[in-house]
């Protein structure tokens, strides 16, 4: 069963409708079949700030099956943080690693404490979850600068609004991929290999 809703590009798919399509449907109402259905999808996003410094945006993440990938995931997460914390009570249930933290020496991952060498190493350990648990990356990319040409030139969007416009794009674009992939793996392939 599916229940979507994402609020700023004003659609939602709600539980009612999927019954009456006639059966289990995904987003763009193509039926699903299988038994394990569920995957959870994590995204993320970049290019929200100065269009000069940041000319694309990109909704990208990696999706995962909750039944036999996410527990791997967790635990490799898990033994980061008691490797970087050993100790501290901290069994990182509540930690969230950010990239642009540890890439410049901010935060946790200040400078005075952790050298360059040691916070690449730790970004390449993290970079390296996809790939070692078999997820797969999808993504949607928005050039700012080329949506802001396909805008009427009446429009009446503020700039809060137009960046809302572009995210929503670059989220329908990970969607699509996202069940793009789904509807293309094999029922039979292994969803993670060790």
């Amino acid at each position: 069963m599916l229940h979507f809703t994402y609020s700023h590009a004003g659609y939602s798919v709600s539980p009612c409708r999927v019954i009456r399509l006639g059966g289990a449907r995904s987003i763009s109402g193509h039926a699903i079949h299988g038994k394990k259905l569920v995957r959870f999808i994590y995204l993320d996003e970049a290019g929200l700030s100065r269009i000069e410094e940041e000319p694309y945006l990109v909704v990208a993440g990696v999706i995962l099956h909750p039944e036999s990938q996410w527990r791997q995931v967790d635990l490799y997460l898990r033994d980061i943080c008691a490797d970087i914390w050993p100790d501290e009570d901290n069994n990182g249930a509540r930690f969230m690693f950010h990239a642009k933290d540890i890439w410049h020496g901010a935060k946790q991952f200040k400078r005075s404490e952790w050298t360059k060498t040691q916070r690449f190493r730790l970004l390449k350990r993290l970079a390296a979850i996809p790939t070692k648990f078999s997820l797969p990356i999808i993504y949607g990319t928005v050039d700012r600068n080329e949506f802001e040409e396909r805008l009427p030139k009446d429009s009446k969007l503020d700039a809060h609004n137009t960046i809302l416009r572009k995210y929503a794009e670059a989220f329908h674009l990970v969607v699509r991929r996202a069940e793009d992939w789904l509807k293309k793996t094999p029922k039979t392939k292994p969803l993670c290999q060790w």
